[in-house]
């Protein structure tokens, strides 16, 4: 093999190693949302209202090109049922984390930790209450949010989780009916 053909070979090689070793991370993108408008008709687990299943539809349609790889929720119907209308536009299923009297206190920082852990690079939509999702929040960025009134349920919170740097948050709404 001529000279000149060996150093360009290992040219090639160091090119290919260095771009490897080079890859950068991807951010987790996490979306956060309470559950829609609920229903009364069940006063421990009600189902989503006409204008809650109409805003679950709205929200499917705002998450259509995220490029969503996991959806997770509480074990209620109102949260199922939210998330199961962006889990059937993406072909996903909702990972349900029960939340109960024994894991109120720590639920938040389990969720976290799991993502951290399991889920990084990812883009996660993540559908639960109104106490629990600035916990939420403040488990994975930091960052504090303005409580969740009762009666607000279009609220989208983005959160960017770089491999470096500062996590970024936005909040905005989504699909009022």
């Amino acid at each position: 093999m001529k000279p000149y053909l060996i150093t360009l070979l290992a040219l090639f090689q160091l090119i290919g190693f260095a771009c490897a070793t080079d890859v950068a991370p991807a951010d987790t993108e996490i979306i956060l949302v309470r559950h829609a408008d609920k229903a009364s008709d069940d006063p421990v687990d009600p189902s989503l209202s006409s204008q809650g299943d109409a805003r679950a539809k709205a929200l499917a349609k705002v998450m259509q090109y995220s490029g969503l790889q996991q959806i997770f929720s509480s074990q209620y119907r109102r949260t199922r049922q939210t998330a199961l209308a962006v889990a059937e536009t993406h072909g996903l299923m909702v990972e349900e984390r029960p939340i109960n009297a024994e894991n109120a206190e720590s639920y938040a920082q389990q969720l976290a930790s799991e993502i951290r852990e399991k889920h990084l690079g990812k883009t996660i939509l993540i559908v639960n209450h109104s106490d629990v999702v600035p916990d939420l929040v403040a488990q994975l960025t930091g960052l504090r949010i303005e409580p969740i009134a009762e009666t607000e349920y279009d609220r989208l919170i983005t959160l960017r989780l770089p491999a470096q740097g500062a996590p970024r948050l936005l909040q905005s709404r989504y699909g009022a009916p």
